[in-house]
């Protein structure tokens, strides 16, 4: 394993802080300061300045609207989790060492900065956006 004394620099540095995600009430709260109405519901956009509140006939319209959803990582059918060689970007925040060799599949934002992270700490990457879940089992099988 690669960097390993980084990688635990890293963990140690990163666990424990009080830097976790906000709740609803703490984001509303710290965004209204800045002019910002957060308002945590789900809602359909309809227009391209308005959304209607779920459940509701109530619209909501403004200049810009920002949605954030959040994300759940993507597992293709027939890959299996097991958190230690195959794993999720929740999963390698958690890995108790740098491994030497990753395939991130996925190109989007998300692959693209565990790739950098990676290769910062001196793991070989190999970065692919399958096209089908039989590729992404081809890849995952490859070493």
């Amino acid at each position: 394993m690669c960097n390993s004394l980084k990688w635990r620099a890293l963990l140690r540095s990163h666990t424990g802080l009080p830097c976790r995600p906000l709740s609803s009430k703490q984001f509303c709260h710290s965004s209204g300061a800045l002019g910002v109405e957060a308002i945590p519901e789900a809602g359909v956009l309809v227009g391209p300045n308005t959304i209607k509140r779920a459940g509701t006939d109530k619209t909501v319209t403004a200049k810009d609207i920002i949605l954030a959803p959040g994300s759940i990582p993507f597992v293709p059918p027939g890959i299996t989790i097991d958190g230690k060689t195959v794993f999720t970007s929740d999963d390698s925040l958690k890995l108790e060492s740098v491994p030497d060799w990753v395939a991130i599949i996925g190109s989007g934002y998300i692959g693209l900065e565990f790739s950098d992270v990676y290769t910062a700490l001196g793991s070989e990457v190999q970065n692919s956006q399958p096209t089908d879940s039989q590729s992404s089992a081809r890849l995952i099988s490859h070493k």
